[in-house]
């Protein structure tokens, strides 16, 4: 048996003892039918996650492990021990953390959130800096440089970021740095590029609403290409292959807020996970729960991965000494002590968007 399907197992169990909302993913009859191996859990352990509240499932294939997020803090050592530790042939293990909202909790402004390269005495606007929709008072990331199929260059970020989450109209302008980082004796603010489309964000649970097809991404055109560089800041260029994100892989990014940081990709989101958007922009107000599936799930090495204004930085992966992108940053969840990164898989929102990444530009 696979740990997906141990998970299957746990999940239904958890929906049978209500424990768990059964309206966003319902167990299978696979999945019930196994629930036996959990019988001899006591009243007592069930309070015990009834009080903490479980958030969350995920899993790890490679390390055989099912990991429970939890609302509230993680039990303590009499409480934990009375908690399921296995199911199957998976090891079961408890953590706290809470999905932070999207535009609940904005970024603090930053004096210096972006990177400029210059070359041959001409400024360049690195990846992973500041960026805004030019009438909304925010700041994301520039994940990356991307073009089309015609050659025309795109920056490519959250839809949350430039997209309005839906509502921006095509041509509005995209500030560099984002509207809520231009200080005094700063950077100049200046229009880097104008809307082209988003991936759509689709609000409900799934089987009521579709969220098949869920997708926090967005491109704008480059108003002039001469002054954008591909490189993620001042530490690598974009690479231009691409792999499937998966969990142990190690990770990087570069963002505008927490700049480089690495990290390690611990688990998989088991089944859709539900982030709550609260976006409000001049004319518009995007809320409810936005469920996307897959989600992988970044834990910071030695450090915080990311934090609120690194939405849309592109995750990257060094493999057999060749850095490919592996996904782009969506959100995040905080537990006790511990912040973990909410990725979708970059090769879904490429081909959504009929783009590919672009290397080496002005470098």
């Amino acid at each position: 048996m696979s740990t997906q399907s141990d998970a299957d197992v746990l999940h239904a169990w958890l929906v049978a003892e209500n424990l768990f909302p059964s309206s966003v993913r319902p167990p299978s009859a696979d999945a019930q039918a196994r629930t036996s191996e959990l019988a001899s859990i006591s009243e007592t352990a069930k309070d015990v996650l009834r009080s903490r509240g479980v958030q969350l499932l995920a899993v790890n294939e490679v390390e055989r492990k099912i990991i429970v997020f939890l609302r509230r803090a993680r039990p303590g050592k009499k409480q934990l021990s009375l908690l399921p530790h296995e199911v199957g042939e998976s090891e079961i293990e408890y953590r706290q953390g809470v999905a932070k909202g999207i535009g609940s909790e904005p970024p603090q402004a930053r004096g210096k959130p972006f990177y400029v390269v210059q070359q041959a005495g001409v400024d360049h606007y690195a990846c992973g800096s500041s960026i805004s929709l030019g009438n909304c008072r925010d700041a994301g990331t520039l994940g990356a440089l991307v073009k089309d199929p015609d050659g025309v260059l795109y920056g490519l970020t959250n839809n949350h970021i430039t997209g309005g989450c839906n509502y921006a109209p095509k041509q509005m302008p995209i500030l560099a740095p984002g509207v809520l980082d231009v200080t005094p004796l700063g950077f100049d603010p200046t229009t880097l590029g104008y809307h082209e489309r988003s991936i759509p964000l689709s609000t409900g649970i799934p089987g009521t609403a579709d969220v098949s097809n869920n997708l926090d991404a967005a491109i704008f055109k480059i108003r002039d290409e001469a002054t954008v560089t591909s490189l993620q800041g001042a530490w690598y260029d974009t690479p231009n292959h691409i792999s499937d994100i998966e969990p142990d892989m190690e990770v990087e990014k570069v963002g505008r807020t927490t700049g480089h940081t690495t990290g390690v990709v611990i688990a998989q989101a088991h089944g859709p996970l539900g982030i709550k958007y609260a976006v409000q922009g001049v004319d518009y107000e995007f809320s409810g729960d936005v469920y996307f599936d897959p989600v992988f799930i970044i834990q910071g090495k030695a450090q915080v991965f990311s934090d609120h204004g690194d939405s849309g930085s592109l995750i990257t992966a060094v493999k057999d000494g060749v850095r490919h992108a592996v996904g782009i940053l969506i959100g995040g969840a905080r537990g006790q002590g511990v912040d973990y990164t909410f990725v979708l898989p970059i090769r879904s929102v490429l081909d959504k968007l009929g783009v590919s990444l672009v290397s080496g530009h002005n470098i």
